[in-house]
């Protein structure tokens, strides 16, 4: 299994072809700088394709407009789909940010979706997985 870690995510890809990036120390807040350091390890963990993301957003700390407009900027480089893995608290700050940001969002070539169960958040990934 390939890894890579940044001061505030963890990064992996599972033997199904799903990366998963796991929100960590979230007392480091999310900056364009920190969420540069992600994208550029998203891409070294997807190799030369594109990949279904599980992103679990329960453990991340506050972020800048800037910084999520530089993930919205990135994103398509190396992600497939994108499945948000939230909780309650994880919700409503994500959800304030993507409205700040919906135009850009809605045009996004990536499918988008919320889960708050990690099952079924695996289970419509999957469908993106490309063949290796």
């Amino acid at each position: 299994m390939h890894s890579v870690d940044t001061p505030t995510t963890k990064l992996y890809l599972r033997d199904d072809g799903v990366l998963v990036a796991l929100g960590i120390n979230p007392e480091i807040p999310r900056t364009t700088e920190t969420v540069d350091l992600v994208m550029d390890a998203l891409a070294e963990v997807a190799g030369e394709e594109r990949r279904p993301v599980l992103w679990d957003v329960r453990n991340l700390s506050a972020g800048s407009l800037d910084s999520v407009g530089v993930f919205v900027a990135r994103v398509e480089e190396s992600v497939a789909a994108l499945g948000l893995l939230i909780d309650d608290g994880a919700a409503a700050e994500l959800l304030t940010r993507v409205e700040a940001f919906s135009p850009i969002v809605d045009a996004l070539l990536v499918p988008v979706q919320l889960f708050r169960e990690e099952a079924e958040a695996v289970a419509w990934l999957q469908e993106f997985v490309g063949p290796d």
